[in-house]
């Protein structure tokens, strides 16, 4: 009896000792990330574990590389760096460099280390959330890997139905459910992802965009302004207030929506999709001169840009002002006079919200635009075969 019970203590202190040693190698890794030493944090990860056998030691390798590398490629070699102070990744990132990569198969690592051990809720959750670093990496098709979100939303599936609650799991699969725009399935999600974790502004963000796409603009509302309050980075900021503001336009309330646009411009002047929905705003206030100066400005800040001019020319179209429209492009006509490229831009635009009320003005315009792109183009440019295409339309449609 004596035997067993000192033989019990033994592998106590044992155990209690190898804890230790685990969380001080942690505590020394952490303040080598916190340093920027990264390369020096993860060779002694390496050494600690140099056979990837510690779930907590691969775990903090694949966090280490996933986050901080100079150097990816495909998320399966990674290049890390000890950084001066003042320095950051980004100043490094995707930069040539005389680099050492590392080989280091996340995948393959963690699905060894379930096979060994059996189903764990954190081995479950570690290839969830590196299948969604690579998507947020290299996009939802990898060159010659797998689909990430498909990872993704297997694994975030697996670990919440070994019991995980953790948020960002939830947060993981629904984000799957709706990037397949199946937004039943991913709203009782980010729910779930925000009951346990209500400061996490990207549940919010996200929910408030999958209820703005099944027609419940209130709760939209709701979910983006809190967003808006939780999030720190301006872009992000920007853009959930513009959420806000594009479904108040929704529910018929342009004065909050112009409020929401306002304070998303305080954060990214620039962003035409803002100055839209503010122009939105201005009509469905029968604000129409607001609506013209501020669609001068949308212009004047993206000239050479025919996607804008389209925009806006379509903008017109829809709130039945046509001929404002038409006013206005032909005042930047001659401002523009000495720029061929943005005049073609212009005709294409009046092309565009003429052609269902006269096509031969359409066509005309249409021309014009051809004449333009000449001075500045070869014949064999691409833009020559659209306005081809472009005029053909016309002439079927002048049948009809």
């Amino acid at each position: 009896m004596r035997y067993i019970l000192l033989i019990s203590f033994a592998i106590m202190i044992l155990a209690g000792k190898s804890q230790s040693q685990s969380s001080a190698l942690m505590d020394s890794v952490d303040q080598l990330i916190e340093q920027k030493q990264y390369k020096t944090a993860f060779r002694l990860l390496q050494k600690a574990d140099p056979k990837n056998n510690k779930p907590e030691v691969l775990f903090k390798k694949t966090d280490l590389l996933t986050r901080y590398y100079v150097t990816s490629i495909n998320h399966m070699m990674f290049a890390v760096k000890d950084l001066k102070p003042g320095k950051t990744v980004m100043d490094y990132r995707g930069k040539p460099g005389d680099y050492s990569l590392y080989y280091f198969d996340a995948d393959s690592l963690i699905r060894r280390l379930i096979r060994k051990k059996g189903e764990s809720v954190e081995l479950y959750r570690e290839l969830a959330d590196y299948w969604f670093e690579v998507y947020l990496r290299y996009g939802d098709k990898p060159k010659g890997r797998k689909a990430p979100l498909d990872s993704v939303k297997k694994f975030s599936g697996l670990a919440i139905n070994a019991g995980d609650q953790h948020f960002d799991t939830y947060y993981k699969l629904a984000y799957c459910y709706l990037e397949e725009e199946n937004f039943p399935k991913a709203i009782p999600l980010f729910k779930e992802s925000i009951k346990r974790n209500d400061t996490f502004p990207s549940s919010h963000y996200n929910l408030s965009y999958a209820n703005l796409s099944m027609n419940m603009y209130s709760t939209a509302v709701i979910h983006a302004n809190k967003a808006f309050e939780l999030y720190d980075d301006p872009a992000q900021k920007a853009d959930a207030a513009r959420l806000a503001g594009i479904a108040l336009l929704s529910m018929k309330r342009p004065d909050k929506a112009l409020h929401f646009f306002d304070q998303s411009t305080k954060y990214d002047p620039d962003n035409h999709y803002t100055l839209q929905g503010k122009v939105q705003a201005y009509f469905m206030l029968e604000k129409l001169n607001k609506a013209d100066s501020l669609t001068q400005k949308l212009f004047n800040r993206f000239p050479k840009n025919p996607r804008i001019a389209n925009l806006i020319s379509s903008l017109y179209a829809d709130n039945d002002q046509v001929e404002r429209f038409i006013s206005i492009m032909k005042d930047h006509i001659k401002t523009y006079e000495n720029e061929p490229e943005v005049k073609a831009n212009i005709y294409f635009a009046l092309a565009n919200v003429t052609l269902k009320t006269n096509a031969d003005k359409a066509r005309e315009y249409i021309l014009k635009a051809k004449m333009s792109y000449e001075k500045i183009y070869p014949e064999n440019h691409q833009i020559f075969e659209t306005i081809q295409r472009a005029l053909e339309y016309i002439e079927k449609q002048k049948k009809q």
